[in-house]
């Protein structure tokens, strides 16, 4: 993988290291980060509708609360011009997924 900015999102960096492990680099703000399912899917190596998947069953399941790990944020578009509202999802949800040990086949 070559180096990858995820969306508009210029604190998040993906890369492969020499020996070929994914990498991510993230600039924290407020003490937390929050990536989309989009960054979360190239951070486990897998497409978004597994992560989306997975964030769902974690939420039916009362795993973890909606309304503390998951937040709607406004960006711009890569033409400027228009807005769009993303989920994010924080620190507690990424480090669940990674300690869940989701198989993403």
């Amino acid at each position: 993988m070559k180096d990858k900015l995820i969306g508009n999102e210029k604190n998040i960096l993906f890369y492969n290291d020499d020996e070929g492990n994914t990498k991510v680099e993230v600039l924290l703000q407020n003490e937390d980060v929050w990536l989309n399912t989009e960054a979360l899917a190239t951070l486990f190596s897998v497409k978004r509708p597994a992560i989306t998947k997975h964030i769902n069953n974690i939420y039916n399941d009362g795993e973890l609360e909606e309304n503390i790990t998951c937040s709607k944020m406004e960006h711009m578009g890569n033409d400027g011009k228009q807005t769009y509202n993303t989920k994010y999802y924080n620190l507690d949800m990424i480090k669940y997924i990674r300690r869940k040990r989701y198989s993403f086949s």
